[in-house]
């Protein structure tokens, strides 16, 4: 690959769905000696998703003006001397296509937010960039206004389930209410782990611990383990306190009880650690399983995969004991036996 200081041709070659993807790069030749040697700048698109966009609005306003013509790696390469213009409106194409494909659930809509550009494309490129731009800004808002909406609903299942839950918990593990935090200061990672390994050595054995220092100096996000009972580590800088909605907050960090299963064998819970703010999930930071065995009166914590997050406790519990994989049962077949 080579670079340049200032394109001077932009190569656009046409793929097919599912055969070959659209590739898009800037170049200093017109010919295909410059895609066989390597590009200034280039990216490829999935033909699948790019070739409605491209095989109508493309195809349709610019394909008459190309200065050269050839085919090279099962692709049909279009050439067009270099403009702010017209990258800029590539640009906003290759935009258009993956936020067109998330937005849109019909072929439908597709069809016709495409007809609609191409009929709005007067004055090539000008009015096109106009249009393309309007259709990216309403389905900005349109994802937006969903998302917020699914982080509103994540926020009220889990403050709804905490509230539910929360005495139960509390009967099991009433010190969580009043949970040890052990503090890391260092914000460097040697240094934070040989602090965390100082904390958590007086827990467990050095390569349990340092397999949880990893974890702690790796992100910013207060953890909790269990031994012969609960405590959390935190960053220094996160002050923690209790809400209605959650049983703790570190800072903006929410934890929340989502599920609960309990019978004569054990009680489960499935606890979540969130950021929110103004009633809403921004980040899911770890999914644990905490729990009390009955019958030798031993807690125990494990985190699990985020895939697991809407899953029941039941399930996680499952995917402990390597009987469902992070989507659901492996083998139905199994019978679940309490060790």
């Amino acid at each position: 690959m080579y670079s340049i200081e200032r394109p001077n041709y932009i190569h656009v070659g046409f793929g097919k769905p599912y055969t070959r993807s659209f590739h898009i790069t800037l170049c200093t030749e017109s010919t295909s000696t410059c895609i066989k040697r390597g590009y200034y700048y280039g990216y490829t698109i999935a033909a699948n998703i790019a070739s409605d966009v491209f095989d109508n609005i493309f195809m349709d306003i610019v394909k008459g003006k190309p200065i050269n013509v050839y085919r090279y790696s099962n692709r049909i390469y279009y050439v067009y001397t270099y403009s702010d213009s017209l990258w800029r409106f590539l640009e906003l194409l290759r935009e258009l296509i993956y936020k067109m494909y998330r937005y849109c659930k019909t072929d439908e809509c597709i069809y016709y937010i495409v007809n609609d550009i191409v009929n709005r494309c007067g004055v090539y490129p000008e009015s096109c960039s106009n249009a393309v731009e309007r259709w990216l800004g309403y389905i900005d808002r349109i994802i937006r206004r969903y998302s917020n909406a699914g982080r509103k609903a994540l926020y009220t299942r889990f403050s709804q389930r905490t509230r539910l839950y929360r005495a139960k918990l509390y009967h099991y593990f009433p010190t969580i209410a009043t949970i040890p935090i052990y503090r890391v200061n260092s914000i460097y990672y040697s240094s934070c782990i040989d602090e965390s390994m100082n904390i958590l050595r007086r827990f467990y054995s050095n390569n349990v611990a340092h397999r949880y220092s990893d974890r702690i100096c790796s992100t910013t996000h207060a953890y909790i383990f269990a031994t012969t009972d609960l405590f959390a580590i935190t960053p220094s800088n996160v002050e923690a306190s209790y809400g209605e909605d959650c049983i703790i907050k570190f800072g903006d960090q929410h934890v929340f009880i989502d599920d609960c299963d309990e019978n004569e064998k054990h009680v489960v819970f499935k606890l979540i650690n969130a950021n929110a703010k103004n009633n809403m999930i921004y980040r899911v930071n770890w999914v644990s399983v905490l729990g009390l065995d009955k019958y030798s009166n031993q807690i125990f914590l494990h985190y699990i995969p985020p895939t697991l997050l809407l899953h029941s406790v039941k399930i996680c519990r499952e995917w402990l004991l390597g009987l469902v994989d992070d989507f659901g049962v492996k083998n139905d077949g199994y019978i679940l036996i309490e060790v």
